[in-house]
Formats: C-alpha cells, structure tokens, sequence
C-alpha cells in the first residue's frame, strides 16, 4: 500500500524559488533576503512546521524570530544613589575599619 501525500503548490512554488537562491548565493550564511522571507513568513502562518521543514528546509522559529522588528536599544541608565545611602554605606565601612586589627588586613 502506498501513501500518497500532496504538497500545496503554493510550497512547491517557495521550493523552487529558495533552491535557486541557494544556488546562487554568495556565501553560506547569507540571509535570506526580503522577497523570500516575507513570502516564507506568510506560508508559515498556514502550514505547520514540520511540513515546511521537509519542504522547504527552513526553521520557521527562526524565520518568525528573525522577521520581529528589532527595538533600538534602550538607552540603560544607572541606578541614582541617594546621598543617605552614600553616607550609610561610609559609616559601615568605617565601624568595619575601626573593628579591624591592624595586623595586615585590609578592606578594600
């Protein structure tokens, strides 16, 4: 007994399509350019992954994760400290610094 299995042409289609870009592609890892990846997003919304694996050898994990729009980079600011926790933090030291016999240990 034989299973038949049909593939959509739509994916057939794509196949074609990204085989001639992997022929032709200056290095390995290139990216996949923009007339490729949107169409390849747009198909990974109606099949399921493990067909576009087999069809088209892509990951769409990383097809979807690669196609978010990246935020620029939040600007990260310290953390202020306030004048009252400066001055706790010299007292402690000093009570330590005080505690300390001289005998060559040093707090740095």
């Amino acid at each position: 007994m034989k299973i038949e299995t049909t593939i959509p042409a739509e994916l057939l289609d794509l196949k074609a399509r990204l085989e001639g870009w992997r022929a032709n592609r200056k290095f390995l890892r290139q990216p996949l350019p923009a007339e490729l990846r949107q169409p390849a997003s747009a198909v990974s919304r109606r099949y399921s992954g493990s067909l576009l694996r087999s069809v088209l050898k892509i990951d769409p994990w990383r097809l979807n994760r690669s196609m978010a729009k990246k935020s620029p980079r939040a600007v990260v600011r310290k953390k202020q400290v306030s004048l009252k926790g400066v001055a706790l933090l010299f007292t402690c030291r000093m009570a330590l610094v005080a505690r300390v016999p001289r005998a060559g240990l040093r707090l740095n």
